[in-house]
């Protein structure tokens, strides 16, 4: 599939801020006439290889072709069964995906699928219309049934109605292998999601030739998904043994599952002495630290049961900050989870802003609009149910 300039459509997942943010770091169109924004979609003129840039992306589950965008959902059966590829003695699957769109519309866009089957079927051909429970067919189903540029895609957007045709989903096999598939796992120091690793490098600008870092290596999230992007020089430290070990062991694995050759270094180096042993400069840091005892944390029902915690941590952070000063190259950015403890009745943030600051460093904030930012105006990812959430940051040294 070539690149080719044209309205896309991403369908976000289900962090769709970050997902957002992760796009608008990486896409060429910036302004309101280039984009159209929705809770759940994002549309803009670029000119990609969707299958090559889904891959690219941890947060969008498929991405479109624009068809059109109409007032009235008037699209004609003929102009639906004109869409459709029929080859001699093969069997035909299409397929739809609604969104946004109220009980009444998915009806009827239902049985205009219907008829678009019926009158392919008059004609001789073995025809199966690939359908869900759901209004949405997942990616899944997309790739079982083999529906690119076999499934339209109709949102409900301000009045009006949106109609794409898929052109890629996101790989969930290659998310299943490189997260529950890996050799080595750690419940307590290796649970960020794949995803939401390759969304915090997007949040960097994701450039090849920079030099990356995660300080709090863990099993080797960050680091195995910096080395599908082919970046130039990976480093991972951690001050455990065992994740150092978990980490290039993990690493080892990736390169010979994925055929890679990666430049990459895993040493135990606390993080208090980083600037002292690392002897090299980097340009990223992208991690998640240590975000306390989660058994304690998961006990904690009041303020006063936390505060201990919060300042042990918000401690390590700040030491881990200003390591961080004394080996970030200039204009370097660093993208940093600090957790946040929902009581129910009250959440609290580790993080101090004006503290980090004060040791020189800029907070960049988010370039989406939403009412969900946390109250430092940062992006929060988390699962419903989850005590304990990321707010997720963006520096750059003063």
């Amino acid at each position: 599939m070539n690149t080719t300039i044209q309205n896309y459509i991403f369908i976000l997942g289900q962090s769709s801020d970050l997902a957002k943010e992760e796009l608008f770091n990486l896409l060429k169109s910036q302004t309101d006439e280039q984009m159209t924004v929705g809770d759940n979609f994002l549309m803009a003129k670029e000119n990609i290889n969707p299958i090559k840039f889904i891959n690219q992306l941890g947060g969008t589950i498929k991405i479109a072709r624009h068809l059109k965008t109409i007032d009235q959902l008037n699209f004609s059966t003929q102009e639906w069964a004109d869409m459709i590829k029929i080859e001699p003695d093969k069997k035909i699957k299409f397929g739809f995906s609604v969104y946004n769109g109220r009980e009444k519309d998915f009806k009827k866009i239902q049985a205009l699928a219907l008829s678009v089957k019926k009158q392919i079927k008059e004609k001789g051909h073995s025809i199966r219309l690939v359908s869900s429970r759901e209004p949405e067919l997942s990616s899944v189903i997309v790739t079982k049934n083999k529906l690119l540029n076999a499934e339209l895609l109709f949102i409900r957007h301000q009045g009006q109605w949106i109609i794409g045709l898929t052109q890629a989903v996101q790989d969930f096999k290659s998310y299943a292998q490189r997260d529950a598939y890996r050799p080595r796992k750690d419940n307590r120091s290796g649970m960020l999601p794949p995803k939401v690793a390759q969304m915090m490098i997007n949040l960097t600008g994701a450039d090849r030739n920079k030099i990356i870092l995660d300080p709090f290596c863990g099993s080797g999230t960050v680091l195995q998904e910096a080395a599908l992007f082919g970046f130039k020089k990976i480093y991972g430290t951690d001050n455990s043994h065992k994740a150092v070990d978990d980490s290039q062991i993990n690493l080892g694995w990736l390169e010979e599952q994925y055929d890679l050759s990666t430049d990459i270094s895993i040493k135990k180096i606390p993080v208090e002495q980083l600037a002292n042993k690392l002897n090299n400069t980097v340009d990223l840091i992208v991690t998640e630290p240590f975000m306390g005892d989660a058994r304690l944390l998961q006990r904690a029902y009041h303020k006063k049961d936390v505060v201990p915690i919060i300042n042990e941590l918000q401690s390590l952070y700040q030491m881990a900050f200003r390591q961080f000063k004394k080996i970030i190259n200039q204009n370097g950015k660093v993208v940093f989870i600090f957790p946040v403890i929902d009581l129910g009745n009250e959440k609290i943030s580790t993080l101090d802003t004006a503290q980090i600051s004060n040791i020189g460093w800029q907070a960049i904030k988010p370039k989406i609009q939403s009412k969900s930012l946390s109250l430092n105006g940062n992006i929060i990812y988390s699962r419903p149910g989850q005590k304990i959430q990321r707010e997720i940051t963006i520096w750059q040294s003063k």
